[in-house]
């Protein structure tokens, strides 16, 4: 974790792990992650934001997942989860946060379970819609569904879309285009069980770094701010390059150099 204002990084997963799917809790007072097999299981692991206390194990499970978000009310966890059917589905388990320093997960159930991979979940501000991106068409687009019983399932974006973000302000999702790299707003209305969705529009016309294949951006909690690293600026106006074809080669070399009259190379 990386304190911009004091400069300072701390380190709270265990030395020499490749850990991965870092989420914060609501209070983002404790940090969860998946930390590497061992003995053939995977954990959950979590410890204070801060880095004092110890690390303490959620979960364990010989099956690949990884914490994806965590409801606005800390009251699930959506996860995601490999299927040898359906490559990785996403799961939602109920968590009980009421006593932080005895963490518990209960039993995960299937959220999004389709042919394809389902990546990505992103928990609307009032906890009631999930957004994610699947290759279900063939090509990584964005979903939404409802949350936590899922259903209501419909496609979000144009033209391809990967990782989205909820703005804080409830009236808009954002995604990462990836054709162009671009950045990626929708209005929304969520109407009870109806989820009713604008046009996408570029929220930004900087282009950001390539995600795959992990999410490299977020969105500031005001909401008027989004934080990733740019292209730069040196391949971002690059010139394309360029091809020139010579046509009729050989019939332009016996015109200049007419039989009989070439040249002794030597």
């Amino acid at each position: 974790m990386y304190d911009w204002r004091n400069d300072r990084t701390l380190v709270l997963s265990e030395k020499g792990q490749a850990s991965l799917g870092a989420v914060w809790t609501p209070d983002s007072r404790y940090v969860i992650w998946t930390a590497p097999a061992t003995n053939g299981k995977r954990r959950f692991l979590w410890k204070r934001a801060d880095g004092s206390g110890d690390v303490h194990t959620l979960v364990e499970s010989a099956t690949y997942f990884s914490p994806a978000a965590i409801s606005p009310d800390g009251k699930y966890l959506a996860l995601l989860a490999a299927d040898p059917k359906t490559k990785l589905d996403l799961l939602v388990a109920p968590l009980d946060l009421s006593m932080p320093d005895e963490m518990k997960l209960g039993e995960a159930e299937p959220l999004v379970s389709l042919p394809g991979n389902q990546v990505g979940a992103a928990i609307s501000p009032d906890g009631k819609w999930v957004a994610y991106f699947s290759d279900e068409s063939g090509d990584y687009e964005v979903y939404v569904q409802r949350f936590p019983r899922g259903g209501g399932h419909r496609k979000i974006s144009e033209g391809g879309g990967v990782w989205p973000k909820w703005s804080p302000n409830g009236r808009q999702l954002m995604y990462k285009e990836e054709s162009r790299s671009l950045i990626m707003a929708v209005d929304y209305l969520g109407n009870g069980d109806a989820f009713v969705a604008g046009k996408p529009r570029v929220w930004s016309a900087t282009p950001i770094r390539p995600t795959a294949p992990s999410d490299s951006w977020d969105v500031d909690p005001k909401g008027d701010r989004v934080v990733a690293i740019p292209v730069p600026d040196a391949t971002r106006n690059a010139s394309p390059p360029k091809v020139a074809y010579l046509l009729h080669f050989f019939d332009e070399v016996r015109r200049k150099a007419p039989a009989g009259k070439a040249r002794d190379p030597r």
